[in-house]
């Protein structure tokens, strides 16, 4: 795509933010608010690239969620708040927590093509009927990620290879990164930092620390061990 239109993308998402923080009621609703809101749009463009009507995925495919996944402090926070409030009942929210936290400490120390050949799903998905429990709120590195051709997704998940290539639209992850980083500059503008970090490890620390928001908003240190250098560190 070219860089002008994607620039015009990411200042109109960072507007949006320092819109949203205008009119919330609170930081924390801020935070979920320009989170739920880049989301959105992001869904509404990659519907209009030509590619879209020719991706394979479908319900219930679940094929590349084997993955370790990467999200934002921001992406933390939502999900967070998601699980806490939106999953009913409590044994089923219990049981999610758990299987965050054994994931962190065990599959997604590995790394990515290593984790990807354990053959073990995200904890987020329902392996009864292979759907994502947090599909609404999922964050940026899951929603790019679109194959156009489901049996490459298929063969390396029922061998568990440890090197998987996913034909798909560079231009679904361009739109996707120019919608985050202009999330990411509201942000920043709004005094609050971000980084990219393995999503288990986000959330045992979310769930574990009840002033995570807090401590965020005072630029304390967070997710220190759960730190990664890219948003695409989850794709083997």
């Amino acid at each position: 795509m070219e860089k002008s239109a994607l620039q015009e993308i990411i200042n109109f998402q960072q507007q949006s933010v320092t819109d949203i923080f205008a009119t919330a009621g609170s930081h924390r609703e801020a935070v979920i608010l320009s989170v739920a809101d880049a989301h959105q749009w992001f869904d509404k463009l990659r519907k209009k690239l030509s590619s879209f009507k020719h991706i394979a995925c479908n319900r219930g495919c679940g094929w590349c969620c084997r993955q370790k996944v990467s999200l934002t402090y921001a992406e933390t926070f939502i999900i967070g708040w998601y699980v806490e409030e939106k999953i009913t009942p409590g044994l089923v929210k219990d049981n999610i927590k758990l299987n965050v936290a054994q994931r962190w400490q065990n599959e997604d120390r590995l790394d990515s093509p290593a984790r990807f050949a354990t053959g073990i799903p995200c904890p987020f998905l329902d392996t009864g009927e292979n759907l994502c429990l947090i599909h609404l709120v999922r964050p940026f590195s899951c929603r790019w990620y679109e194959s156009l051709d489901e049996l490459a997704c298929k063969q390396p998940a029922l061998q568990n290879s440890p090197k998987v290539n996913i034909p798909h639209d560079p231009r679904t992850q361009q739109l996707a990164d120019a919608v985050e980083k202009g999330m990411l500059l509201g942000f920043k503008e709004q005094g609050l930092s971000n980084s990219n970090l393995i999503m288990t490890g986000a959330l045992t620390t979310f769930w574990n620390d009840k002033n995570c928001f807090l401590k965020w908003r005072a630029n304390q240190e967070l997710f220190k061990d759960c730190q990664i250098a890219t948003n695409t560190d989850h794709r083997g």
